[in-house]
């Protein structure tokens, strides 16, 4: 039943599917959040973002691979989540990137923090970038996301001018500001946090 449910949830036909999305029952609806585990999947061709979490207080993405082929999306969203860990993430060939880290009013009462991510595998290629901020509101906590990526790249010119790169490697850094600067149409900067 479990796999019926992932094909139907993978369908690439249904516009606006997410692969997997795990949220409370409502905005701000006072629930207590449970910890929320995803162990040893594999989630690929949904339209949008393959694993999509929002208000999530609390949790362990471990041993998972997102293999978007174009999905219009990211690999793995994290909206508005807090205390949230993640060990052995593989993304690949999603649109937008592989982890993105946003905030938005729906759960405005959850603020973006203590995000950790260790063993992130982007299979993408310097193209597309492998973790990014791509904050709505100022609910979040600068310093305690993704702590072991060091270098970080800035640009005005990129979108509205607010979004965040994260990278392990001055190297790794420096590579994607390249990418982003190659059409001339954008100025970048590479920052250590």
């Amino acid at each position: 039943m479990f796999e019926d449910i992932c094909r139907l949830l993978n369908d690439e036909s249904s516009e606006g599917s997410y692969g997997i999305k795990i949220q409370p029952f409502g905005p701000d609806d006072g629930l207590p959040g449970n910890p929320t585990t995803v162990d040893s999947i594999t989630v690929k061709r949904s339209y949008k973002t393959e694993l999509d979490l929002s208000g999530v207080e609390g949790g362990t993405i471990s041993n998972v691979t997102l293999a978007g082929q174009n999905t219009s999306g990211v690999g793995l969203a994290l909206s508005n989540c807090k205390e949230v860990s993640l060990d052995n993430v593989e993304t690949r060939d999603n649109d937008w990137g592989g982890i993105g880290l946003f905030t938005h009013e729906e759960f405005s009462s959850v603020e973006l923090t203590n995000i950790t991510i260790s063993n992130h595998t982007a299979a993408n290629g310097e193209s597309i970038a492998p973790i990014y901020l791509d904050p709505e509101t100022d609910n979040y906590n600068l310093s305690s996301l993704v702590p072991s990526y060091q270098y970080k790249i800035t640009s005005e010119d990129y979108r509205d001018g607010d979004f965040q790169f994260f990278f392990e490697t001055r190297s790794a850094a420096n590579a994607y500001e390249n990418v982003l600067e190659s059409d001339g149409s954008i100025s970048a900067s590479v920052n250590k946090r």
